[in-house]
């Protein structure tokens, strides 16, 4: 999936090594990200993907095949 939004020229910052949300969640903080996108095992067997934004807290749970079109069309 990165390697998909990267083509699609959505920026990408990962943290594939940090198992812990709560890290994850200080990291794209500390890079001033506006969202987050979540890809667990839960989300990977469904095929899902979990974009947050980082301000309001809020999720929407988005089909991996119209996460880069859904991520192009909100204010990165």
């Amino acid at each position: 999936m990165i390697e998909t939004l990267r083509r699609e020229r959505i920026p990408v910052h990962h943290f594939l090594g940090k198992d812990k949300l709560s890290i994850q969640l200080q990291g794209a903080e500390e890079l001033r990200c506006n969202y987050l996108i979540i890809i667990g095992h839960k989300e990977a067997l469904d095929g899902t993907a979990t974009v947050r934004n980082i301000h309001t807290r809020a999720q929407d749970t988005i089909a991996m095949e119209l996460l880069p079109n859904f991520l192009k069309h909100i204010s990165l």
